[in-house]
């Protein structure tokens, strides 16, 4: 890609940051989120992220990050670094014509299924977010100067 077509890309989705905004499923980002500076949306749990918000957010985060595998191959993320390839098992599941949850055991399922990917980079779930709580919330007070 072209320098010109990724900048263009990063500032319209800055722009979407801000209008329409977001939807927030943890009232508790929110609130910090709009108590540092963002503003209310047009609907129940959106906010909207001014663009000099974002940008002293993403200076906060590192420039490079090195992920390894359960091989022990370390890759190396950047701005300028190759694709990787990630999933994430959705948060509903279509199995034996029945529309349920995913569950852990689902996960361990498709992590099976995903490891044997020989290019697949990283396997996470969505039914784990009550683990992740926590970690959004000092992330998020340290981008809004806050504390947890």
């Amino acid at each position: 890609m072209k320098d010109s077509a990724a900048t263009e890309i990063h500032e319209a989705s800055i722009a979407l940051l801000e209008n329409p905004g977001i939807k927030l499923d943890l009232d508790c980002l929110g609130e910090r989120l709009l108590r540092a500076g963002a503003a209310e949306g047009h609907g129940a749990e959106v906010v909207r992220i001014p663009p000099k918000m974002v940008r002293e957010a993403m200076d906060c985060c590192p420039k490079t990050l090195v992920l390894t595998d359960r091989r022990g191959v370390e890759t190396r993320l950047s701005a300028r670094s190759e694709p990787v390839f990630w999933s994430c098992p959705g948060m509903f599941l279509y199995r034996g014509g029945a529309h349920r949850p995913f569950t852990s055991r689902d996960m361990a399922d498709m992590a099976r299924l995903l490891g044997r990917l020989e290019n697949m980079q990283a396997i996470f779930g969505m039914d784990q977010v009550k683990e992740l709580d926590a970690i959004a919330e000092r992330f998020i007070g340290k981008v809004t100067g806050g504390t947890p």
